[in-house]
């Protein structure tokens, strides 16, 4: 008899997307603990969870990623801002710079650098 094929757990997308292995492995620790319980990612692994999020493809995810971080910083933001800006979705970038000032982080010098390479 053949034996059963596991089926992939639904509740591990990103787990189960065939490129997780191309991520680094801090990317692929924290993807791992958003999956887990996204109240318990760190506030260093939250850019981390950003950043792999957008290489994995998953763009509908970022905001609700983003929507988790308590207090998000310029870490945060930028990592937002990056994913928007290799989507080539520039008008997205440019929202998410007035949501960084909105919120009082203020966008230096590599901020405005991300958001230069959506044009």
């Amino acid at each position: 008899t053949a034996l059963p094929v596991s089926s992939p757990n639904p509740k591990r997308k990103f787990l189960n997307c065939g490129r997780f292995h191309q991520l680094l492995p801090k990317q692929r620790q924290a993807v791992k603990a958003y999956e887990r319980n996204p109240a318990k990612v760190t506030k260093m692994q939250w850019t981390q969870v950003l950043v792999a999020l957008g290489r994995l493809g998953y763009n509908d995810e970022l905001e609700k990623a983003f929507t988790h971080i308590n207090k998000p910083n310029f870490y945060h933001f930028n990592a937002l801002l990056s994913c928007y800006t290799r989507m080539g979705n520039a008008r997205m970038a440019e929202s998410i710079l007035e949501r960084m000032k909105g919120a009082g982080v203020k966008p230096d010098q590599i901020s405005y650098s991300i958001l230069m390479q959506a044009y």
